[in-house]
């Protein structure tokens, strides 16, 4: 049997300096980028440290940025609050030790001294300790400094004491859940994407992915995974501009999935416990902020009436006052939601409408409505809700609200009439229409389609997709004729069906020809106008009625100066 032979060292060694030498300064910061995102924990740290500390000593004159006292003070706060746990992520403190990398490298030795001392200490001391720690040192480096230019630090002041700061959370995990490698965790790191927000939206969604696939035959280590990522993915994405709202959509779609995970699991009171204040702190220090909307799921989260009764006495004082009729007490509080919603998971309704009675606020005002439908006041909580509308107000959270508090009570004719079709609105018009057929299983699709054609008078032609896909085709012909509907959707449909339903095909590539004459469709070129063209002459020619068609498509073009008139002129045989 023939030995397979790897590449020669040389070889290799010279295609790779060949490979650089073609690429420029931008072309290779963009590699880097990249292949940083693809690294683990221990690599990550090491390569930025290397660069940093090459870029700062290699004569340009560039430094880090300046530590500011609030940067000095996060990291004393963070060695004592870690001296009280005992220990550590390795992570967080590779992290705190490269600031104090940084401000050695810019000749701030008070700044890089306070750092070092609160750290290196207790961890030398044992006082601080690092779960599957990795050496501090290696290969003659520390945290991007060479051994030999770390200012010598007295042992006396090794032991000094940093002033006080909040606790940090506890980080307790399974065996199984510390042993697991999640690819997600090398990826999301503070400030690990920059302000496009297309990769970091990727990243978020195969994050989310890869916890559901986790999911299916490890509920608990799944969940782990979920708190893991929620601690992570605000930091991570701070410098993203979200100014489109794709990467928030993002992120509340991972909130609301994981949050159901966490929520499921079979944990014992102890773990889960660990969790709730591994999401509290992770909560309270969203800056931006992206999981804001965690709060909303709290009650859930717990599990229990016991754990969220205990959660609501906990976060109630502050939540009265936070939301206090009394203008001089009153302030925003980062947990008036979790505090309702474990409230509301306790059943303490009564509480709830005492806290609320003088609320206007709706994301606070909703859980008031909800109590009332809890305790069987329908009446009333669709009252309310009705009675909130307004500007700050989301009405499509007010539908379905009052949706569900009628079909909790039988009453779906109702809850159609008055709710059904403003409730369920999806991203586009079908799944809109999927939506509302599905919650109303027992309404024709026909008189579904009907009542949302209704609904939208102008945009008829937007359910054509919808009338389409029940087969209705006369429906869905006439609709594409009565309002502008995307020419693209239009030639598609004349496309796949001009075999089967040459008679639907015909009209829908007309349909598609006309609204292209008039102007309508998106980033049209002439490839567009063939494809609506042969696909509707294709259908025309099966019925036996390819001159008659290709006349009616002549007066229809032949009636402007459009670009649909340039592309098929010729075709046509219409004078230029």
């Amino acid at each position: 049997m023939k030995r397979r032979h790897s590449p020669a060292p040389d070889r290799v060694r010279n295609d790779v300096d060949a490979a650089l030498a073609t690429m420029g300064a931008d072309a290779l910061r963009e590699l880097v980028r990249e292949m940083l995102l693809e690294l683990d924990d221990r690599a990550h740290s090491r390569i930025v440290n290397s660069l940093i500390n090459r870029a700062a000593r290699g004569g340009s004159g560039w430094a880090p940025a300046a530590l500011g006292d609030d940067d000095v003070a996060e990291v004393l706060a963070f060695a004592k609050a870690a001296e009280r746990r005992g220990q550590a992520d390795p992570t967080e403190v590779d992290e705190h030790l490269r600031r104090g990398s940084a401000a050695f490298l810019r000749k701030d030795y008070t700044a890089a001294h306070r750092i070092f001392v609160a750290l290196l200490g207790p961890v030398g001391e044992g006082e601080i300790g690092l779960p599957r720690v990795r050496p501090l040192a290696r290969s003659g480096a520390l945290g991007g400094l060479h051994q030999d230019r770390v200012p010598a630090l007295p042992r006396a002041a090794c032991g000094a004491r940093p002033p006080s700061g909040p606790l940090m959370s506890t980080r307790r995990t399974t065996p199984r859940a510390d042993a697991h490698q999640w690819e997600f965790k090398a990826r999301f790191r503070r400030h690990a994407f920059g302000w496009k927000s297309q990769p970091a939206i990727q990243r978020v969604r195969q994050a989310v992915s890869e916890i559901k696939r986790v999911a299916r035959r490890d509920p608990m280590l799944a969940a782990e995974g979920a708190v893991l990522f929620l601690e992570r993915v605000s930091p991570a994405i701070e410098q993203v501009d979200s100014s489109s709202g794709a990467i928030g959509t993002a992120v509340n779609h991972a909130v609301e999935d994981l949050a159901a995970i966490i929520a499921e699991a079979p944990a014992d009171a102890t773990t889960r416990d660990a969790w709730l204040e591994r999401l509290w702190e992770a909560h309270a220090n969203d800056q931006i902020p992206y999981i804001e909307r965690l709060a909303d799921y709290w009650g859930e989260m717990c599990a229990s009436k016991e754990v969220a009764s205990a959660w609501a006495d906990r976060l109630l004082g502050i939540t009265r006052t936070a939301l206090s009729p009394d203008k001089n007490l009153r302030g925003h509080f980062h947990g008036s939601s979790a505090c309702l919603s474990a409230l509301f998971r306790a059943e303490r309704y009564a509480d709830i409408l005492d806290v609320l009675q003088a609320e206007s606020f709706w994301p606070y005002k909703r859980w008031a409505v909800k109590a009332l439908g809890a305790i069987g006041k329908k009446v009333e909580a669709i009252a309310l809700a009705e009675s909130s509308r307004g500007p700050w107000t989301s009405d499509a959270d007010v539908d379905a609200l009052c949706e569900e508090m009628l079909l909790s009570s039988d009453l779906v004719e109702e809850a159609y009439a008055r709710y059904g079709l403003r409730a369920n609105r999806g991203g586009t018009y079908l799944a809109t229409f999927r939506a509302v057929a599905k919650r109303y299983p027992h309404k024709p699709a026909e008189r579904i389609l009907a009542d949302l054609v209704k609904s939208t008078p102008g945009d008829e032609g937007k359910w054509f997709a919808a009338a389409k896909e029940l087969g209705l085709y006369d429906t869905a012909s006439q609709l594409a004729h009565t309002s502008p509907c995307d020419p693209k959707t239009l030639a598609r449909a004349a496309r796949d069906h001009a075999a089967e339903q040459p008679a639907f095909a015909v009209e829908a590539g007309v349909a598609a020809l006309d609204w292209l004459v008039q102007g309508f469709g998106y980033e049209i070129t002439g490839a567009d106008v063939w494809t609506a063209y042969s696909a509707t002459m294709k259908a025309a020619e099966a019925l036996g009625r390819a001159s008659e068609t290709k006349e009616r498509i002549r007066r229809l073009v032949s009636s402007s100066c459009s670009f649909v008139a340039q592309i098929l002129g010729r075709e046509l045989g219409l004078e230029r």
